[in-house]
């Protein structure tokens, strides 16, 4: 067994198909046989209760992720074109797009703060005088090499905090 990674350029959609394969020999009489299984190299997968959006850093376009759900994520050519990478930022329907981001080809867990959306006072009853929601959302990113048995060749696994959270420290400019 073998396996690999490629890209296929797609000039009508400016995206870049990042591409993993793998070559089995078939057992027995057909072990002359080889299967070739082509699937994506990075998969999302949605842990949280709400859609996810990925956008390559330098890109326009984002990618939209429905809960438990994993699908695979592609370069935009055009961010690559501004010297965009695998690094990428993260939003979620109920929060802004992260600060920071994350090289989804580096394996480890990054913590994430994505500040929640503004909402006017008339919101949800709420009476806060910035007009956006107090803290934000804590994302976790894992990256991590895939299974055997997945279908890719890294994971990406977003997951949120249960609790919400309460910073120690908090800066406000008034």
């Amino acid at each position: 067994s073998s396996s690999s990674a490629m890209e296929v350029h797609c000039a009508d959609t400016g995206t870049t198909y990042q591409l993993s394969y793998k070559i089995d020999s078939l057992p027995g009489p057909y072990a002359a046989t080889s299967v070739l299984k082509v699937m994506p190299c990075y998969c999302i997968l949605n842990c949280t209760d709400e859609n996810v959006y990925i956008s390559q850093m330098g890109s326009m376009k984002a990618c939209k992720y429905p809960p438990y759900k994993p699908e695979g994520w592609h370069k935009d050519n055009n961010a690559m074109q501004l010297g965009g990478s695998t690094s990428v930022q993260f939003s979620t329907a109920s929060s802004e797009w992260s600060l920071g981001s994350v090289d989804i080809n580096e394996i480890g867990t990054t913590v994430l703060c994505v500040p929640r959306k503004a909402c006017s006072s008339t919101d949800r009853g709420s009476s806060n005088k910035s007009g956006s929601s107090a803290g934000g959302i804590v994302l976790h990113v894992e990256v991590k090499l895939a299974g055997p048995n997945d279908r890719c060749a890294i994971v990406v696994v977003v997951w949120k905090e249960a609790l919400p959270s309460v910073a120690s420290m908090c800066i406000v400019n008034e």
